[in-house]
């Protein structure tokens, strides 16, 4: 069995959906290889992660589209919510700009955030008057930095915009798949990636998978998304061919708790309904905004239960008695603020129940600047990276940003391809007519 396509995108979790039905609907041959299956035993929620996305101006619309051809997006109707000791603060709420005010944020605060004036203004400010600056890096940043500094890094995320979130799920996924089939690409499922071969030293002829049968895939162009770690759990030998100097070990990465809150008053349950669907829980601004003093809340579709995020060491993920730990703080500051409910751990993160070699790394890594920039992949004539190591931000901002590129690159190769092609029949036809 030999498949082949222009292009070839190796995926995971739903990365690169969007780039192939771009480019198939640019009429470039397409191929999406989903070899998930590979990468551990995660549940949807892990894939899909906390962040979830800004639909902003830079938007473009067919990638809403494909967010909406998967599991559906819901809008949050403050926005991105920040939820601190002195009450919440909404970014498209009504008392924003009062809430701002009374916090001592300075107004060109708000001009940054929109894009009206440069980072520079910001910079004798203090951080009590540019948190929400800071914010906007830091929320989802894929670089591990201090907060005075956090925003001379990375992507400023459009805080002022609508703010959806998804509930992943197993049938989002397929409907995606189905998706990027409607419009023309080649979909083969539960691949497994067995091995790829070198055409020289820089450039992939084929890779050896297997479906329902054993054979290659070839194509002139690949995507690969997936970084150097989730490469380790293709083979050893793969992620060696890719990244000769090593993996891209991840300095914090993001877990997820999924608690239950159980009624212990007459206000319980009005108390659970005032909840936003997603917020961002910050116990005290001035400290690391890691561990359980920034949580992501997210409500679940079982009206007791959320799940919370929040940034640990990469050292310690696998080490329950830490996790429990973290549980356990993560409780005690959660039952501070909601008054009438007894917040209980009701499932620890997946590391609490599976090795290293069961789950693999982390779906939301948070790297050190100085080893994310040293450990580069290696430089392939005709394989393009498409994972967090090469994201500004995590989630579907930093994907879709990062696929625009993409797209481009490719979309000027295959014009490039077809111009030659097409001179070529010129001249083959003007030779036969001289004959």
């Amino acid at each position: 069995m030999d498949l082949k396509a222009q292009v070839g995108i190796i995926s995971i979790f739903g990365r690169g959906h969007w780039l192939a039905a771009e480019l198939a609907r640019k009429g470039i041959p397409v191929a999406l290889l989903e070899i998930s299956q590979q990468m551990g035993n995660w549940a949807p929620e892990d894939w899909e992660g906390p962040f979830g996305f800004f639909k902003s101006e830079s938007m473009l619309d067919s990638q809403y589209e494909r967010m909406v051809h998967g599991d559906d997006p819901q809008m949050v109707p403050q926005g991105l919510t920040v939820w601190l000791k002195s009450g919440p603060v909404e970014m498209k709420g009504a008392t924003t700009r009062h809430r701002f005010a009374q916090m001592g944020v300075d107004p060109e605060v708000e001009q940054y955030l929109l894009g009206k004036i440069k980072v520079e203004s910001l910079k004798k400010m203090t951080f009590a008057q540019t948190w929400v600056a800071h914010l906007a890096h830091a929320y989802s940043s894929v670089v591990a930095t201090l907060l005075p500094e956090s925003f001379l890094e990375g992507k400023r995320l459009p805080l002022f915009s609508s703010f959806y979130f998804r509930h992943a799920s197993r049938q989002g996924l397929e409907k995606s798949l189905k998706w990027c089939e409607s419009l023309g690409v080649q979909v083969y499922r539960n691949v497994e990636l067995k091995d790829v071969a070198l055409e020289d030293r820089h450039s992939i002829s084929n890779l050896e998978i297997k479906t329902d049968r054993q054979g290659l895939f070839q194509a002139e162009q690949f995507v690969w998304c997936l970084s150097s770690e989730e490469s380790g759990l293709v083979s050893s030998k793969v992620q060696a061919l890719l990244f000769p100097k090593g993996p891209v070990e991840p300095e914090w990465v993001w877990v997820r708790y999924r608690i239950r809150m159980k009624d212990q008053g007459p206000l319980a349950e009005m108390t659970r309904a005032q909840l936003p669907l997603h917020c961002v829980v910050i116990e005290d601004l001035m400290l690391p905004w890691t561990h359980e003093n920034m949580m992501i809340l997210i409500r679940t579709q079982t009206a007791d239960q959320f799940d919370v995020w929040m940034k640990i060491p990469n050292s310690h993920r696998f080490h329950r008695q830490y996790l429990e730990e973290r549980g356990r703080m993560m409780v005690q500051y959660l039952m501070a603020r909601i008054p009438d409910n007894e917040v209980q751990v009701a499932e620890g993160p997946q590391e609490s129940h599976y090795t290293f070699e069961q789950i693999g790394p982390s779906r939301h890594p948070v790297f050190s600047r100085t080893l994310k920039s040293e450990l580069a992949p290696k430089a392939m004539k005709n394989v393009t990276m498409d994972s967090p190591e090469q994201w500004a931000t995590l989630g579907w901002e930093g994907a879709f940003d990062h696929q625009n590129e993409i797209l481009r690159e490719l979309t000027s190769w295959w014009t490039r391809k077809e111009e030659l092609r097409k001179k070529q029949e010129e001249n083959q036809r003007k030779r036969e007519k001289q004959l």
